[in-house]
């Protein structure tokens, strides 16, 4: 999981690195009016601040380009860096009351004290058997999916 947290977080980097580049001005998008009144769905710009961004766009391309505007690029990353923080402090089942019962990754090498470590001498150190990898392995992976193109994107991380 450190592998594909990191990896998310050399994204979530750049994205805010764009985003912060083009903070500042407010990103409209203004559909032309035809002649009748109505919109132009063939024409359109967007307005970042002072400047236009004209071109042969489809309405729909516009709408997008300023729905995603740097503001809302940069509430989206801290929305993912809190996720990714979140499930950092997600640990291991460890059973207090029976060791025999805690996750087979509740050892003292993964910072549990001894007497939560897993007591189960054929589990202990073995792969999670609480289920918790399989949670943040679906959430992580839903999370790096949309960067399946990236040269460094594993296919082993998607859900």
């Amino acid at each position: 999981m450190n592998d594909l947290t990191a990896f998310l977080n050399a994204r979530y980097d750049r994205l805010e690195e764009l985003a912060r580049a083009a903070d500042g001005v407010e990103w409209t998008y203004n559909p032309p009016l035809g002649d009748d009144g109505t919109v132009d769905h063939e024409r359109g710009f967007v307005m970042a601040g002072h400047e236009t961004h004209v071109g042969v766009f489809i309405f729909d391309e516009l709408a997008h380009m300023a729905a995603v505007d740097p503001a809302y690029v940069l509430a989206d990353i801290d929305s993912k860096r809190r996720i990714l923080a979140e499930i950092a402090t997600w640990r291991h089942y460890a059973c207090s009351d029976d060791s025999w019962y805690s996750c087979a990754q509740a050892t003292v090498d993964n910072g549990y004290s001894e007497d939560l470590e897993c007591a189960d001498e054929n589990r202990h150190g073995e792969p999670c058997d609480c289920g918790l990898d399989r949670r943040r392995g679906v959430i992580l992976g839903a999370l790096a999916a949309p960067y399946a193109g990236h040269p460094d994107f594993q296919k082993a991380w998607l859900p």
